[in-house]
């Protein structure tokens, strides 16, 4: 479900939308859930829960592509999913993410 940049098991038109899958079916991936297609719903999902060993199942140099879509919208994001995009930066800067709770 982590979709790199350099990614070649989707076609480059789903990765220069998305950096993750939110729903996979027989022929195709979306980047979308079953209850709406907001970026944070996708990123939030697959990211839940988020715990200690979270930052080994999201590579920081996979983090930093897909923080880079999450963070242009975050003034707009719906409040309850902006935790989960900071536990994201968390991941490649805890510094200032830290800063953003």
């Amino acid at each position: 479900w982590h979709v790199p940049s350099d990614s070649n098991i989707y076609d480059k038109g789903f990765v220069g939308e998305s950096r993750m899958v939110g729903v996979v079916g027989a022929s195709d991936a979306i980047c979308a859930t079953w209850f709406g297609g907001k970026l944070e719903y996708v990123h939030g999902i697959n990211i839940m829960p988020v715990t200690p060993i979270t930052e080994a199942l999201l590579p920081a140099a996979y983090v930093k592509e897909e923080y880079e879509q999450l963070a242009g919208d975050i003034a707009n994001m719906d409040p309850a999913w902006v935790g989960f995009a900071v536990a994201a930066h968390a991941i490649i800067d805890p510094a200032t993410a830290v800063k953003e709770v």
